[in-house]
């Protein structure tokens, strides 16, 4: 079920297989491994990464050198293969908990697929923040001239702080939608506003399609799923069986519509895939969540070690991920070389920069197709972080007993209320 929804979202997570590994990038550029047990000098800044964004942390790297910058840093890239993978997390986690651990972390957090997806350093980025695991990089970020907070999408860039201070720092974000051709509506200028209105239409088409969304993405209809500084969760057992009822309507409609052939231009997480639609007539619909907008999650960010000794050389790095350049993936020019071209940000382009400015550059859009997607993002009025509540839920989702008797599926329903026991203790580990 999941590589065939994964297939169908024409989603893909790519992850080489390999031992965990510190690499050091030394001003000529090429790289040098070091034993994972060796210790690193006191005056290394060490980088926590994933292994799909080691080429352009390398790239980064190498550009720090060009221009002259004297900082060693040191590369902590995580295992992909699940067996290396999680006894180096018990292992780092220990450290961290410790005082010790990686100066600083680029995290991953949103899976472009669903299956085969490694497990998190921090399982919930979003509780780990609250529980004061990361440094506060409010006066830096105010101080930097490169991050330049008033041209970021200023509810995104909040969704890193806390009354105490601002803790992580978005790179880029996501939120599931779909763009299908106009001359499949009835109405090509329909919109909806909830899942009911959208039931309510004659646009039978659209909802066939749309299951595709609803049903993959129950945590981005309810949003955040917690409040983690009042320890409750943010949606009740009622309301969750409510919507089940109507993506479970959807998917009934689904199955007539995809033996029809599919008029759709591009789906799924918002990133460069959606440059399809340049040159398309086509609708776009974001995932509509509970409240009628759209809930945003974060899909790259960063954080300081709050136990770092080299806090300002981490976010030296760090802030470089926020510049115009490498939002926009224009790149550093030193001399003839342009670093950071074509920057992918360690994915496979399912992200949207946090700098409104770069989207169009970034996303490979057409003008129109730019403007498709900003009033997308005008919708957003909620931004989380994905975390192991929101997985409960995919599971829970991705166990459904489709064309399965009705006492089957009655008794996936009775499950609901121990799920939502799992979340509690989860919350309140």
């Amino acid at each position: 079920m999941k590589k065939f929804v994964a297939l169908l979202l024409s989603l893909a997570l790519v992850f080489t297989a390999g031992g965990c590994q510190n690499e050091n990038t030394p001003s000529s550029g090429t790289e040098s491994l070091v034993s994972q047990t060796e210790e690193s000098p006191e005056d290394t800044v060490v980088l926590c990464i994933e292994d799909s964004f080691r080429t352009d942390a390398n790239e980064l790297l190498g550009y720090l050198s060009a221009i002259g910058v004297e900082t060693k840093y040191e590369l902590l890239v995580l295992p992909s293969n699940p067996e290396e993978r999680e006894p180096e997390l018990t292992r780092l986690r220990t450290e961290i908990m410790a005082g010790e651990g990686p100066d600083a972390f680029l995290l991953d957090l949103v899976p472009t697929a669903y299956v085969d997806v490694p497990e998190s350093l921090f399982p919930n980025v979003e509780k780990s923040m609250y529980s004061h695991l990361f440094l506060d990089l409010e006066d830096m970020v105010q101080e930097s001239d490169m991050v330049d907070l008033e041209s970021c999408n200023q509810m995104v860039m909040d969704a890193g702080k806390t009354e105490e201070g601002r803790f992580l720092l978005p790179i880029q974000y996501t939120y599931p939608a779909l763009a299908i051709e106009k001359s499949a509506l009835s109405d090509p200028d329909f919109t909806f506003s909830s899942l009911e209105e959208l039931l309510q239409s004659g646009e039978e088409t659209l909802k066939g399609q749309a299951f595709y969304l609803t049903f993959l993405n129950p945590s981005s209809y309810f949003g955040r799923p917690a409040d983690y500084a009042g320890q409750n969760l943010l949606f009740t057992q009622e309301e969750f069986q409510s919507y089940l009822e109507d993506y479970l309507t959807l998917m009934e409609l689904s199955q007539s519509i995809l033996e029809e052939g599919s008029p759709v231009v591009a789906r799924g997480w918002i990133g460069r895939p959606f440059s399809a639609v340049s040159g398309s007539d086509c609708a776009f619909f974001p995932m509509i969540n509970r409240t009628g907008g759209v809930t945003a999650s974060v899909s790259l960010c960063a954080a300081i070690n709050r136990n770092t000794n080299h806090p300002e050389e981490a976010f030296d790095f760090i802030e470089l991920l926020l510049s115009q350049e490498l939002q926009s993936s224009s790149g550093f020019q030193v001399n003839d070389r342009y670093y950071g071209s074509g920057f992918s940000f360690g994915s496979i382009g399912h992200g949207i920069p946090v700098k409104d400015s770069a989207l169009q550059e970034f996303l490979f859009l057409s003008d129109e197709a730019a403007d498709l997607v900003r009033q997308g993002n005008q919708r957003i009025d909620q931004v989380k972080f994905f975390s192991d509540l929101d997985w409960e839920l995919y599971n829970f989702c991705d166990s459904y007993p489709r064309n399965a008797p009705a006492e089957m599926v009655e008794e996936w329903k009775s499950q609901i209320p121990q799920v939502f026991s799992t979340l509690e203790m989860i919350l309140a580990e």
